[in-house]
């Protein structure tokens, strides 16, 4: 399949898909999303502004946008939660109960399942 680059409003740069397939936002229900390819390789809904002769990303005009970030991060605190719930059972199987060796290691995992979130938003 072949690709093109196009430029958004904003300067970002991304890859579509040459011919590209409409899709349906599941949050807001605009059938005129094109999946796009930031150069970090992430998904971005886009569409086509005719009022303004110009792509954008579907994130800054969807009145649902926030609730993808929710979403991600309701998952990564869960699989945080499972990770220490597993770290926890493996202690206490193994007789560790070193305290603060115990918030160090829950600490990283929580650290580790929230860094690629924070980094995500910072980027914006």
């Amino acid at each position: 399949m072949s690709t093109q680059q196009i430029t958004l409003k904003g300067g970002a740069i991304v890859t579509i898909p040459d011919p590209y397939k409409y899709a349906k936002c599941r949050g807001c229900g605009a059938e005129d999303i094109v999946w796009s390819k930031t150069v970090n390789g992430r998904n971005n809904p886009i569409r086509y502004l005719a009022t303004e002769q110009c792509w954008a990303s579907h994130f800054s005009d969807c009145p649902k946008a926030g609730t993808f970030r929710q979403e991600e991060l309701s998952r990564k605190a869960e699989k945080a939660v499972n990770e220490i719930i597993a770290n926890l059972i493996e202690r206490k199987r193994t007789g560790q109960s070193n305290t603060e060796e115990t918030k160090q290691a829950w600490k990283m995992i929580i650290m580790e399942n929230f860094k690629e979130v924070k980094k995500k938003w910072k980027s914006g």
